[in-house]
């Protein structure tokens, strides 16, 4: 019959078809009896009409899915000469002819793998892969743990978590934009090291060396070997002299031609090399280690990174006097290049330096105010009235290279980050600056930091040190107005403006020191009763116990709580007095000699 042989010819194109897509042969084989059964009952009207419709071949390729089902089983029940027998042998077969279709095409033609499983496999075959790598290595004992290890240093890409609405999705953006992008740490003994340049001030000076105050209550000092190299020509020359007059009873003694009382003066501006940080201990070892920073005011260290091209005006540079004339100063720069000379003006020292007694080998902080044209003289100013005057000049805004931006040095910064630890900025869009807490003006303002200063204003700062262990250069600065006027913080009596010292000496006890600030785990500030100038007692010096933290609003040294406290110091660069809220300090008669008076009873062990 045609019917049938065109019947059988689609059913060979279909399998053949179906072979080459490696289709599992007995769903084929059981769904070819079930059409031969069927088609032995139907008549003939019945299959010119089957035949006919393409749609009900199977697996016919322009057939959905869902359409080769449905027609086929509607087709089949129809067959009135259909048994029971046959009924039950067709669906059985049928639908493990669906599950075979199942699992060998999903719909929409999707792998039969879940998308977890399919990362699994991508993470592994990355794994693999860097196992090869890691054979090139030594291989331990425990072969993950070395397989661990590579893959730790080798950063694999991550699916992307779903994002959350809850409650810790939204904890976490809000602590990534509290998280500050800089932090805004200030100088300490930890991050002090060798090669560390610093802005301080004179506070002692003695026959063998001189302390120089650094910001955040540090204190550094400078032995008489580190001050310029023409002092030390004067000293060797000294001794020298001395060697040649050993058997003169009225010669000279050691030191009478050095003083360097005349060489240096009490608040004093300059800028110091950090040459070692060490730990001072006691012969027996018993006492506690004290920590001494050795410093050079040379000006070839003092000037690190300086060259030639690199000189602009307004940048601050460190000199030494090498000869004194009538009407200035000549000054070592101590360049690499030693044909580039300074000369400062009589005119340019200031109203209270005489500069026919200046001596040879003195170290003063200029800024630079001009070059001749070849560049080998540069002139220097070391007026602090003039140079601390930086509300529409003195202060550097270009520069050749980021290397001119040492301490001492004015600067207009533009602000990136304002939080209650500090401000932090960019200096000509290059060099990170960051001020902490005692120099951004936090510790000693009434008024919240944030409403000070906004994100992307100009501010006007002095550099006051470096951070040269940094992954990225940095410096940090000062936006204290006495620092950056190069002066001294004074307090008001009246109309008259004291010295802080005068009106609060060391040693004092304050009986009612108001707490004013709190910093969580670093100290507190008080107020004193002296106008202009709080009190600073570090988380170390509040008792004789170890005091583990800090609260604004509750516990003993919370807001607006009063306790007693003595004065044991004043840093100049920092304007605060350094206060001790410990007994055994309150309970000391005396911490000085200078505090033993002449006549006074004193019992002694």
């Amino acid at each position: 019959m045609p019917e049938n042989q065109k019947f059988r010819n689609n059913l060979r194109r279909n399998v053949t078809s179906v072979k080459q897509q490696n289709i599992p042969h007995v769903g084929l084989k059981t769904m070819g009896a079930i059409k031969r059964t069927a088609e032995e009952a139907r008549n003939p009207a019945k299959r010119m009409k089957f035949s006919k419709d393409p749609g009900n071949a199977p697996f016919h390729k322009k057939s959905a899915p869902a359409a080769e089902s449905r027609p086929r089983t509607s087709n089949l029940s129809a067959l009135p000469s259909e048994t029971d027998e046959d009924k039950k042998r067709r669906r059985s077969a049928q639908s493990s002819v669906l599950k075979e279709e199942e699992r060998a095409f999903p719909r929409g033609g999707a792998s039969v793998l879940t998308p977890l499983e399919h990362k699994q496999i991508k993470i592994q075959a990355e794994k693999d892969v860097l196992f090869e790598q890691a054979g090139k290595h030594k291989v331990a004992q425990d072969g993950d743990s070395e397989l661990e290890d590579v893959v730790s240093k080798t950063k694999i890409p991550e699916a992307k978590k779903p994002k959350s609405k809850g409650k810790d999705s939204k904890a976490e953006a809000a602590s990534k934009q509290e998280e500050p992008q800089l932090r805004t740490e200030g100088l300490s003994y930890r991050r002090l090291f060798p090669g560390s340049i610093v802005l301080g001030q004179v506070t002692q000076i003695t026959a063998r060396d001189v302390s120089l105050a650094l910001p955040n209550n540090l204190t550094g000092y400078i032995p008489v070997m580190a001050v310029s190299d023409k002092l030390n020509q004067r000293i060797e020359a000294l001794l020298a002299e001395d060697g040649a007059k050993e058997e003169d009873v009225d010669g000279p003694a050691d030191g009478d031609d050095i003083d360097l009382k005349k060489l240096f003066h009490i608040g004093q501006y300059l800028r110091a090399y950090a040459t070692s940080t060490v730990d001072d201990t006691s012969a027996n070892g018993s006492s506690k280690a004290k920590r001494r920073i050795e410093l050079s005011v040379n000006p070839r260290q003092a000037n690190n990174g300086i060259a030639k091209s690199s000189l602009v005006a307004n940048s601050m540079i460190q000199a030494s006097v090498v000869s004194v004339e009538d009407h200035g100063l000549v000054m070592d720069l101590g360049l690499e290049d030693e044909t580039v000379k300074g000369f400062l003006s009589s005119k340019e020292l200031g109203h209270k330096i005489d500069h026919s007694r200046i001596e040879e080998g003195a170290v003063f902080l200029c800024m630079i105010t001009g070059l001749n044209q070849n560049g080998n003289i540069v002139k220097l100013s070391a007026d602090y009235l003039k140079i601390g005057n930086i509300k529409k000049s003195h202060f550097l805004t270009e520069a050749p290279t980021v290397d001119v931006f040492l301490p001492g040095t004015a600067v207009e910064i533009l602000t990136t980050e304002v939080s209650s630890s500090g401000v932090a900025g960019k200096i000509m869009g290059l060099l990170d600056a960051t001020a902490d807490f005692t120099h951004s003006g936090a510790g000693e303002s009434i008024k919240n930091i944030e409403s000070r200063y906004k994100m992307g204003s100009k501010i006007k700062a002095r550099v006051i040190c470096t951070f040269p262990n940094m992954d990225q250069p940095r410096v940090g600065i000062s936006m204290l107005g006495h620092v950056l006027a190069l002066s001294h913080r004074t307090s008001l009596d009246g109309d008259v403006e004291k010295d802080p010292l005068q009106k609060l000496a060391l040693s004092a006890t304050v009986g009612s020191a108001k707490v004013v600030k709190v910093q969580p785990r670093i100290g507190l500030f008080l107020d004193l009763g002296v106008k202009g100038v709080l009190g600073y007692a570090h988380i170390s010096r509040l008792a004789d116990k170890k005091v583990e933290n800090l609260s604004q609003t509750s516990g003993p040294y919370q807001l607006d709580s009063t306790h007693r406290a003595r004065v044991i110091g004043y840093n100049p660069v920092d304007g605060l007095y350094i206060v001790s809220l410990e007994p055994k300090i309150l309970d000391q008669p005396f911490l000085r000699i200078e505090d033993i008076e002449v006549g006074q009873i004193v019992k002694g062990k």
